[in-house]
């Protein structure tokens, strides 16, 4: 695949990081500080822009937003509450941070909010440089079947400054190559329901696991697995309800988005020979043990696993934000479908 990776250079730490001689430096210093008052319209439905644009009120009414997807709960509180549907997100803008894990929940969020009639989407980090850039760049890859590089330079066309860090302009196009390639939606794939962020406990996503095959299970969790192109969601036997149902989501959403095919079989901890005896044959044939026993644990899991339960018994302390924000862990009302008076009001306008 053809790449300009001058174009996508990376971003360390910060979105604002520029590069280059005096010129260029002034010159990219210049546009970012001009970009911190665009809302910058990707889609008729959805817009990117920068923390600053999020907290001007008067900004946001004028483009006509109706949500808004903060990737930066870190440094930016929910200001309108009462004006915007909003979900927050905990993303670093680092190269090691997983934004696989949440691309298909933000796609969710953004299809909804573009079959709504009258309705727009903000996305937005500090900046609107990678974070939430690189989001938008995904959304677009997939909605318009683009590649990365045709996908960045369309999101880019709208808004200068965009910029992902190198790790996530790797990542995305990791996905491409899974969702496009026969032979990587063939390959033996493990996903792990856990907590997306100490600052968010209870919001559960399905992370990646391996290398590896059985071995990776867990007695308290609840694993999809994806091999041959087809699904099944591995149910240990101390495994939450709440995460068998965020499995369950999960599997629908690599149906969804990455053809996957369907239906999800449901396998039991300790009764997979009967739920698919010849599958999970195979699958002992691909992992580094050839047995693992009923009510197994993985010690690596084990943080995640006690935050989880510690927040649902309410006795977890997040970490404290330098920024003073409080942090809200008691589990969220989902509303992000709206009603409809807030967004037939902008359709009229």
């Amino acid at each position: 695949m053809k790449l300009d990776l001058q174009a996508v250079k990376e971003s360390q730490n910060s979105d604002s990081v520029v590069r280059g001689g005096d010129a260029d430096v002034h010159l990219q210093k210049e546009r970012l500080a001009a970009s911190q008052k665009e809302c910058s319209c990707i889609l008729p439905y959805l817009f990117l822009a920068g923390s600053s644009v999020a907290q001007n009120l008067e900004l946001l009414q004028d483009s006509r937003i109706t949500h808004i997807i903060n990737f930066v709960g870190f440094v930016c509180p929910e200001l309108f509450p009462e004006n915007f549907i909003y979900r927050t997100l905990w993303l670093q803008d680092s190269g090691s941070e997983d934004i696989l894990c949440i691309l298909y929940d933000v796609f969710d969020l953004i299809e909804i909010v573009r079959e709504l009639r009258g309705c727009r989407v903000l996305l937005h980090c500090c900046q609107g440089v990678s974070r939430s850039a690189s989001l938008t760049i995904a959304y677009l890859m997939w909605r318009k079947n683009q590649s990365f590089e045709d996908a960045f330079h369309e999101v880019k066309s709208r808004r200068q400054v965009v910029n992902p860090n190198m790790g996530f302009v790797s990542q995305l196009m990791h996905w491409q190559r899974r969702i496009s390639l026969p032979s990587e939606r063939d390959a033996l794939q493990i996903y792990r329901v856990a907590p997306h962020s100490p600052y968010d406990p209870l919001y559960l996503v399905p992370k990646v696991e391996g290398p590896g095959g059985i071995e990776l299970l867990d007695t308290r969790g609840a694993f999809v697995i994806r091999y041959m192109n087809m699904l099944y969601i591995w149910k240990g036997q101390e495994c939450h309800k709440e995460m068998l149902s965020v499995a369950d989501n999960a599997a629908f959403q690599l149906v969804r988005y990455e053809r996957a095919q369907g239906p999800c079989v449901l396998v039991r901890e300790g009764k997979e020979k009967a739920d698919i005896s010849n599958v999970w044959s195979e699958l002992l044939t691909l992992s580094r043990s050839m047995s693992r026993s009923v009510g197994g644990r993985v010690a690596r899991y084990d943080a995640d696993y006690e935050m989880y339960t510690n927040t649902k018994m309410g006795v977890y302390t997040p970490p404290r934000l330098e920024s003073g924000i409080l942090i809200n862990l008691q589990p969220k009302e989902e509303n992000w479908i709206p009603v409809q008076d807030s967004c037939s009001s902008n359709s009229q306008r």
